[in-house]
């Protein structure tokens, strides 16, 4: 009967919050606290979380003056009373089975975290159908290491916040573990490395319990801008606390990001942040190529091109994808 806090930080999503909650509110593990922290929204989503309070005496509220999702994430850390810690983004939804799910694996595996896999989803509608459940799921415990490897590399897992259950114990240790407001980008893969080194283990299910919507005015689906040269900054961070090994495949995926980065910086004409990305491109170049093999074409030739000749390549780069029909910022 361990109480669980799950964390929902709140910022324009008026149109999807209802379906977020309601999701939550309909898990089939009751002992719940909701804790909606509204990060000073501008529309109708202070209201909205209030009128859930007011219907559920699991919901509370926390209204904060605007200072980014990671902010929210704290304020909400700092204030929980449950033995685990779960997070959902206001803009997402999940299964009706998934904390007691999640529960479940870390009771029968006798470990501090466990994930799930999770769907992408589109429109304001869909429910759970849209997770496509597998028939053939299956569960496991990884030792840290591997599971580590497969958050830094398989997007099946990926390393975000929300598609987890923690035990408090690892978010309030000796040195606690709360979110940099000044990341803004994989903010949450650093906490999430932070949580796992202090493990054995981790348990999963192949199960899709959680639904990542694409919104379209999410920070990741908004654009380009200088506000995701603070991804390097948490890969930086996290890389420095891994074991050798994945501490050299983080680096490899370092140099990939970073050369994307940089073909993005010229195609917006940043001009300041090309001479940094310029060199954040050749510092783990040598880790890169190593680990070539490991990642698509597209990326080893682009890559390639950002260490040969940057603005010729560049230049090239963006005038290909300008006539490819647009993707979203992570490719």
């Amino acid at each position: 009967n361990s109480l669980i806090s799950v964390i929902v930080p709140v910022y324009k999503v008026e149109k999807y919050l209802p379906q977020c909650v309601d999701s939550i509110l309909a898990q089939t593990y009751r002992n719940l606290e909701i804790i909606l922290v509204d990060d000073g929204s501008p529309d109708g989503c202070p209201a909205i979380c209030d009128e859930y309070a007011k219907k559920d005496n699991r919901v509370r509220v926390i209204h904060q003056k605007n200072a980014g999702v990671s902010a929210a994430r704290n304020a909400g850390l700092d204030c929980a009373q449950g033995e685990y810690i779960g997070f959902v983004d206001s803009d997402d939804f999940i299964a009706p089975e998934m904390f007691e799910a999640l529960l479940s694996l870390i009771k029968k595996y006798h470990v501090s975290i466990s994930m799930c896999q999770y769907r992408h989803v589109r429109g304001v509608t869909q429910g759970k159908d849209a997770l496509s459940f597998k028939n053939d799921s299956t569960d496991g415990v990884w030792p840290v290491k591997e599971a580590l490897h497969v958050v830094l590399t398989q997007n099946n897992y990926a390393g975000f916040l929300w598609n987890k259950l923690y035990h408090r114990s690892l978010f309030n240790g000796k040195e606690p573990v709360r979110l940099d407001p000044a990341i803004l980008i994989t903010e949450d893969m650093l906490a999430v490395v932070q949580c796992m080194l202090n493990c054995g283990e981790v348990a999963y299910t192949t199960q899709p319990y959680y639904g990542a919507r694409i919104n379209p005015d999410s920070v990741m689906n908004s654009g380009f801008s200088k506000k995701f040269l603070t991804d390097l900054i948490a890969r930086r961070k996290f890389t420095a606390l891994l074991p050798p090994d994945l501490s050299e495949i983080a680096k490899a995926i370092y140099a990939e990001r970073a050369s994307f980065f940089l073909c993005s910086a010229y195609a917006l004409k940043l001009k300041d942040a090309i001479p940094y990305l310029k060199k954040e491109c050749r510092k783990h170049s040598v880790e890169f190529h190593d680990r070539r093999k490991f990642f698509p074409l597209k990326d080893r030739i682009r890559v390639w091109g950002t260490q040969v000749c940057a603005p010729v390549f560049c230049r090239l780069w963006n005038l290909l994808k300008a006539i490819r029909p647009r993707r979203d910022v992570s490719g």
